[in-house]
């Protein structure tokens, strides 16, 4: 009887098996109807008072979500209506402007420190979105200084240092953002890198692991570990350089080093919007990283709608030749 069972047994096994090959072998078609995802507007505003030289006007830009699947190249929305509020006032509707690629106000005009904004956009086929935010109050750079060249990195290329020094308002939660630009450049900015712990530490800082990832172009750190005190940042970039008759030269330029006061709604977007971008990247001993939700303080869409504070300084940048 159990000689007779052990036969059944392997009987059972190898239809298992060859049910299993034959699967494997047959053109099999399977149809699976995804649910549409509802398309949402998407917003993107950072907005600043006006701090000459380093003018900013204001800027609204809006596209809609669209599938992860869908690799078309998305295209900003100029149609739609868009409410600016000051202190739950109404001040004016925005209009697309072609030169700024962007909804501004068709007057002179910024937004200042110690007020309230609101935005609402209506947008047919959408649901209406809105957000709110402010200026924070600024905190001056004290001092920095330049050092041309500080060393040569892994592609021999030479790389300068920056220091700058502040002091951080006590009783306060206090954030920020440093950025290096081409002078009134804001878009051609720099890419950075610091060995400082409060922005090292920061989950959404690169990891050494990742050989792939690129330099972030924003460093953004908040001040628990410093506040109430004085504090010197150092951070370094790869500045305009050429090989000249076989010689590395660091070549003339004048660069804008920002400091800048942000809101807590413009730290947490872009800090998680970095970390969604470098766990895409993951490194090269543990991978892919687990997804991460990106921060947004729109009500009914995605993006952010921000304020933050200019303080910055414009420094030369004098050609030296290295080697």
């Amino acid at each position: 009887m159990n000689y007779i069972n052990m036969i059944l047994n392997r009987v059972l096994i190898f239809c298992f098996f060859a049910f299993i090959f034959w699967s494997c072998q047959t053109d099999m078609e399977l149809e699976i109807e995804l649910p549409e995802p509802k398309k949402k507007l998407v917003l993107n505003s950072t907005f600043t008072s006006f701090t000459p030289p380093y003018v900013k006007p204001l800027q609204v830009r809006l596209w809609n979500s669209w599938p992860v699947l869908d690799t078309s190249q998305a295209k900003q929305i100029t149609d739609a209506k868009i409410l600016w509020y000051e202190n739950d006032q109404l001040l004016d509707s925005l209009y697309f402007d072609d030169t700024l690629n962007a909804y501004t106000l068709r007057e002179f005009y910024f937004p200042v420190e110690g007020a309230n904004y609101s935005i609402e956009i209506l947008k047919d086929g959408y649901k209406n979105i809105s957000a709110q935010n402010f200026i924070p109050p600024g905190v001056p750079i004290q001092d920095y200084k330049l050092v041309s060249f500080a060393g040569l990195n892994n592609d021999n290329l030479a790389y300068s240092s920056v220091s700058i020094t502040f002091n951080d308002p006590e009783h306060t939660e206090n954030y920020y953002e440093i950025i290096v630009t081409d002078v009134s450049n804001e878009k051609n900015k720099y890419r950075l890198w610091t060995n400082e712990k409060i922005i090292t530490e920061e989950p959404w800082y690169p990891s050494v692991l990742s050989f792939d990832s690129k330099l972030p172009q924003r460093l953004l750190f908040n001040d628990k570990q410093i506040n109430g005190t004085e504090k010197q940042i150092v951070f370094y970039f790869t500045p305009e350089q050429v090989i000249d008759k076989g010689k590395l030269k660091i070549r003339y330029s004048i660069i804008d080093i920002y400091l800048r006061s942000v809101t807590a709604e413009y730290y947490r977007y872009y800090t998680t919007l970095l970390q969604h971008k470098y766990n895409q990247k993951g490194d090269f001993f543990y991978g892919l990283s687990e997804p991460l939700n990106v921060f947004t303080n729109v009500e009914n869409g995605y993006g952010i709608f921000a304020g933050f504070y200019n303080d910055a300084v414009t420094i030369e940048i004098d050609t030296l030749t290295i080697r």
